[in-house]
């Protein structure tokens, strides 16, 4: 009987517990399922919490986690799961109808109940782990030569010698500072480059750093260039804290090389943060300058090289390679060689000379040896700066000459192109030049050429940079001409005798403190004056300017004129461009009174109300009231009487516009004032109320403007600096756009258009311009719920060719968006389309219709982020009705070189043309077969499950992506 109740408790465990089990399943397959849907839900919520600290550590230049990445990917996969369960069009087609218990039904419940079960104790899983302290780290530094223009030294033999013995004392472990001397010109710098890529390629460090000194030591932006190649923030607000901080963060390093150049005197490496010793064998430093003193003496490097100047024969190919066939002419080349001994064998003279005289005739290669001899004996230094003064004379034209001589005494090695344009307009100094848009042209093109000509080393949109061998031979030029720059914050100087200073034309000046400026400054003849004081607010004496009754431009960097101006400026009659930059000012009224002035700017000065004498100023071409936070009230008809004023700019200063046009009652002027002046061709300005607009007021102002940066709206987010741009408009809220007509009227020759908040406008390219934008290069649109289509050329009134200058298209957060432009469309199209970024438009399922595919041959870059319903990159089916005659030519995306996307559940194919060919099939398998190539078809988004990703067209693709990072 025991036997017999054992096998039958057996039995019972072996069947009917099982069976129990499983009609569980069954009996609770609703509640399984809405536990399963709560979960998600919740899972839900933690990604959306997770996804924006991603977001947003992404947009500060943040790399996220590993282990935060792989949630989000296994939560994405896991939400799918569940979505095919129970919440898409097929999981519905599982569901069943719970009334009913026929078997069908019983098996589908029980089988939707087991995998709800199943899924809902992974979820419960991975939603305990998506509690994450910190998601994304700081990016370590980019290696010194990714960021480094180094020019190779190895092809001249006397610079392969010294950086083989350089590389050999970097490996001795009881030499930590080795210097490199010599004349400036010779190519240190070269050197200390060429030292820091071989140390990097060798990977005798850890960690290479190079920072440049000059004149003057900064110690704070000596720290900060350090810290940001070793990737440190500082929190600290001294110059001790920061150097402790520095120093704590160089020990961490194994082994660090830090190359310090162009040293003019010693200084306290402490100071900074450099601390060498037995503490720290690791840690090795190169110091390069124009003495051995300060090098062996001041900061006491352990060994030392002299960089000498070129052999003879090195010197010869240097020149004759930058003449080119010039020095081949048998005529030529007899003189070329004794020019070429004069060069005094720097690099940068041979540059300098060969570049004056190539292409020139013999007389002038005569005329130039003849000048060079007559320093033979004079010394160094006299034959470097008769050289160089060679090349000056042989620049075309004064106005070089004297662009070049102005740039030399900012004794600076970057000078901002909009203080030499308010020098050069100033002192009358280009000829046949009426406005102010041609003094800018006319600038560009002399920067080019003294760039062309070796004067210059370097120029972007905003400043030009010239070498400071080539700078101190300029000063000395300019002193010949009675153009002076007296540098008392750099060393102990006496004022120059009354006889001398009575024939100065032009003097920078800058300071220490209040005793170093004299009571009164004995310089009839001066037409220039600049004065800078970087250590205190400097009250300049009510009688210095008496004598200069002749100066033109005037120049007052950081100065305290609350009380003085009216005095100090009182009877320069002569002035024509008056710069007053981070002053503290109260009263200018003064300034009214000089009656020939074209040129005002008070930029980042604190002032705070423009005085009414101002619209006086007739004659002002210029007025720059840029970053003056301050300024409050601009009183009615001041900048309507303005009358030759061509430029105004108000970037980040007044924004009190009042409603009614030309107001004379109220406290400030009316935007209406803007439409009085008929010379204005450029403006700077920020709208943030639609109130102050009238209608057709802006249009018709726009229309004839010729540069531009205009803000609608009341947005705190300072607009970038765009200075290759000319014409620049925001738009911010849609209230602006709802309330004016003039809005659908904007000028065609928008260059950079941003659209922020901007709803109710469906065609936004062509609802704000019926004809396009034809000259737009850069378009972005953000924070849009309503629009459905950005570019719409369905209607035959609108002209395809608009979009030729599209270089850059951004698009975020365009909720409704369906389509990004939709077709038929000519060659021109897009044509010249480089850069595409989409993100967080939920709608939309494809980037370009097929159609479109032949127009963007230019594409570099694609960014497709959070789109959830994307399906394609490119789209044949959707447009299929507007895919033109011929379009089976199919150009490639040949020119992609970078393909991101990142967030995109829906994707299946990047085309959906011919994407289930075999060779595609096989081309892919191939690739993924290579681990090593496999990893990085990753890095780029295509995974193997997406297979067939790519068609047999888009595999050329995806090899022209994959090889350039196979090589990185």
């Amino acid at each position: 009987m025991e036997i017999a109740i054992a096998i039958a408790a057996k039995v019972v465990e072996y069947t009917v517990a099982p069976i129990g089990r499983q009609l569980k399943y069954v009996i609770f397959n609703k509640s399984n399922v809405e536990n399963l849907k709560t979960q998600v839900q919740r899972l839900e919520e933690t990604k959306v919490r997770v996804q924006l600290d991603v977001d947003a550590a992404q947009m500060n230049g943040q790399q996220i986690h590993n282990d935060v990445q792989n949630w989000l990917s296994k939560v994405n996969e896991l939400i799918g799961d569940a979505s095919k369960l129970y919440g898409d069009d097929e999981g519905r087609l599982m569901m069943v109808n719970y009334s009913t218990c026929s078997g069908p039904n019983i098996l589908s419940r029980h089988q939707i109940s087991r995998k709800s079960n199943k899924l809902l104790l992974e979820v419960t899983k991975i939603q305990l782990n998506g509690n994450f302290s910190s998601v994304s780290y700081n990016p370590p530094p980019l290696p010194l030569t990714a960021t480094l223009v180094t020019k190779d030294c190895k092809n001249i033999d006397s610079r392969t010698k010294t950086l083989t013995e350089i590389m050999e004392k970097l490996k001795d472990a009881t030499i930590q500072t080795i210097g490199v001397w010599g004349f400036g010109g010779v190519g240190k710098t070269t050197l200390a480059k060429q030292v820091a890529k071989e140390v990097e390629e060798s990977k005798m460090f850890g960690r290479v750093v190079m920072v440049t000194v000059t004149v003057n030591p900064d110690v704070r932006q000596i720290q900060g260039e350090i810290a940001d190649a070793l990737g440190l923030r500082f929190d600290e607000e001294t110059q001790m804290g920061r150097a402790n901080r520095l120093c704590q963060r160089i020990n961490q390093e194994n082994s660090i090389l830090i190359i310090i150049d162009d040293i003019w005197g010693g200084f306290e490496l402490q100071a900074i943060g450099v601390v060498l010793g037995d503490g720290h064998k690791g840690s090795k430093l190169l110091l390069t300058s124009r003495s051995y003193d300060v090098l062996k003496r001041e900061m006491g490097i352990q060994v030392g090289f002299r960089l000498e100047v070129l052999q003879e024969k090195e010197a010869w190919s240097l020149f004759e390679e930058m003449t080119g066939d010039t020095v081949k002419d048998p005529n030529v080349q007899p003189i070329a060689i004794e020019v070429v001994k004069r060069c005094a064998g720097l690099p940068i003279l041979i540059a300098t000379v060969a570049k004056a005289l190539k292409d020139e005739a013999l007389y002038v290669w005569k005329d130039a040896l003849k000048q060079l001899e007559r320093f033979d004996e004079e010394g160094m230094h006299a034959k470097v700066y008769s050289a160089l003064e060679l090349s000056y004379n042989h620049l075309k034209g004064q106005e070089i000459k004297s662009l070049f001589l102005l740039i030399a005494l900012h004794r600076q090695l970057f000078v901002y192109k909009y203080d030499l344009l308010i020098l050069s307009v100033g002192l009358g100094l280009f000829k046949y030049v009426d406005t102010l848009e041609d003094a800018r042209n006319r600038l560009d093109k002399l920067i080019n050429d003294l760039k062309a000509s070796c004067f210059l080393i370097e120029d972007s949109s905003e400043m030009v940079k010239i070498h400071d061998l080539v700078r101190d031979a300029g000063s000395s030029i300019a002193a010949k001409n009675q153009l002076f720059c007296i540098d008392f914050e750099s060393e102990s100087k006496e004022w120059p005798r009354k006889d001398i200073l009575e024939n100065f034309r032009g003097l920078f000046l800058s300071v220490r403190h209040q005793d170093d400026l004299p009571e009164r400054l004995e310089c009839p003849q001066l037409q220039v004056f600049a004065l800078k004081c970087r250590h205190e607010l400097l009250k300049i004496p009510d009688s210095f300017f008496d004598v200069m009754r002749e100066v033109k431009v005037l120049c007052l960097y950081e100065m305290m004129l609350i009380s003085s101006p009216s005095r100090i400026l009182h009877g320069l009659k002569s002035l024509r461009a008056l710069y007053l930059y981070h002053c503290t000012l109260e009263d200018i009224a003064i300034v009214g009174e000089l009656t020939n002035l074209e040129i005002l700017s008070v930029r980042r000065s604190d002032l705070k109300q423009l005085p009414n004498e101002i619209g006086r100023l007739y004659r002002l071409k210029m007025l720059d009231l840029m970053y003056c936070y301050s300024l409050k009230v601009i009183p009615p008809r001041v900048i309507s009487n303005l009358i030759g004023l061509e430029e105004l700019n108000m970037e980040g200063s007044f924004t009190n516009w009042e409603v009614e046009e030309c107001n004379t009652k109220g406290c400030n002027a009316s935007l209406g004032e803007l439409n009085e002046l008929p010379n204005l061709r450029s403006l700077c300005i920020k709208i943030p109320y639609v109130e102050t607009l009238s209608t057709g007021m802006i249009c018709s102002l726009l229309g004839k403007l010729q540069r531009f940066k205009v803000e609608f709206g009341q947005s705190l987010d300072s607009l970038p600096n765009i200075c290759k741009f000319s014409q620049i408009l925001r738009i911010e809220s849609s209230s602006i756009i709802q309330s004016e007509n003039w809005i659908r009227m904007l000028p065609e020759k928008v260059e950079y258009l941003i659209l922020n908040g901007v709803n109710g406008v469906n065609n936004v390219f062509f609802d704000m311009n019926e004809k396009g934008f034809s000259q737009l290069k850069v378009l972005s649109v953000s924070n849009d719920a309503e629009t459905e289509c950005l570019i719409n050329f369905v209607s035959s009134n609108h002209p395809r060719h608009v979009l030729r200058s599209l270089a850059n298209l951004v698009i975020e957060q365009l909720s409704n968006l369906v389509h990004i432009c939709r077709g038929p469309f000519t060659e021109e199209s897009f044509c010249k389309l480089r850069y595409v970024s989409v993100s967080e438009c939920e709608r939309l399922k494809n980037m370009f219709p097929f159609s479109m595919r032949r127009v963007i041959p230019q594409l570099v870059e694609i960014f497709v982020l959070s789109c959830k319903s994307m399906e394609e990159i490119v789209s044949l089916e959707r447009d299929a009705e507007n895919l033109e005659p011929g379009l089976s030519d199919i150009n490639e995306f040949t020119l992609l070189r970078s393909l991101c996307m990142e967030d995109l559940p829906a994707l299946i194919s990047f085309c959906s043309m011919k994407r289930t060919s075999s060779t595609s099939q096989g081309i892919y398998e191939k690739l993924t077969n290579d681990n090593e190539i496999k990893d990085q078809i990753d890095a780029v988004g295509i995974y193997e499950n997406s297979l067939p990703f790519f068609s047999d067209k888009d595999c050329n693709c995806l090899m022209t992506i994959v090889t350039p990072l196979m090589e990185a």
